[in-house]
């Protein structure tokens, strides 16, 4: 299923790299290089259907806090973020709709976490466990 993604990344090269993923796999992307180009997207775009943020940004805002910012923006906005760290506050925030992507994931676990919307619910773990 074709989607439009909104990616935050504040590494030019990682977010082209994820950007230039998401194309191949068919979906459409708007890239941001933080939140001030986040939130304009989020302004200005009629719909967007999923946010794919990194956790760790260089701003007044982490990538869950944006999240939550974006969802009054847009309240069906899905929601993706991408971490190496420990990321198990996510599942107790109680943020909805929100798949996490761990940090390094394959085209395929990529794929996974944009591809499909999530289910209602807590936290959900995009890379298969241990």
């Amino acid at each position: 299923m074709k989607r439009k993604v909104l990616v935050v990344e504040d590494n030019p090269d990682m977010l082209d790299c994820v950007a230039e993923e998401l194309q191949y796999l068919g979906h459409e992307v708007l890239r941001a290089g933080g939140v001030d180009d986040a939130l304009r997207h989020l302004a200005t775009e009629p719909v967007i259907d999923l946010l794919l943020s990194d956790l760790q940004l260089r701003a007044e805002l982490d990538g869950a806090q944006l999240a939550r910012l974006a969802r009054t923006m847009q309240p069906r906005l899905d929601v993706v973020i991408m971490t190496g760290f420990d990321a198990s506050q996510l599942a107790d925030d109680g943020l909805e709709r929100l798949t996490v992507l761990r940090k390094p994931y394959s085209l395929e676990e990529l794929n996974r976490a944009v591809g499909t919307p999530p289910r209602t619910g807590t936290a959900l773990d995009a890379a298969p466990g241990p």
